[in-house]
């Protein structure tokens, strides 16, 4: 496996994005098309993950303050009515 610079690279990729080494020999146009897709499969689940997280993340703070004003506002009215 790690006879070149290239071939390491290659064995990396494949290791880095949960594929393994492949069994037997593969020409160098195969392995181009395996780290390929390795490298844009990844990309294609992480981006789509992290705008998922962010949004859930939005919603989790809009909640929080929402529920801050909430509370807020109990507090203004229970001072407001025992001045009264």
């Amino acid at each position: 496996g790690f006879e070149s610079i290239p071939a390491t690279m290659y064995l990396s990729i494949l290791m880095l994005t949960g594929q393994g080494e492949p069994d037997g020999e593969l020409t160098t146009l195969l392995k181009s098309l395996c780290a390929f897709t390795a490298i844009f499969s990844v990309a294609m689940v992480a981006i789509p993950a992290s705008m998922l997280t962010f949004g859930f993340e939005i919603e989790a703070q809009r909640l929080v303050l929402k529920r801050r004003e909430r509370r807020l506002r109990r507090r203004i009215r229970a001072e407001r009515l025992e001045n009264h």
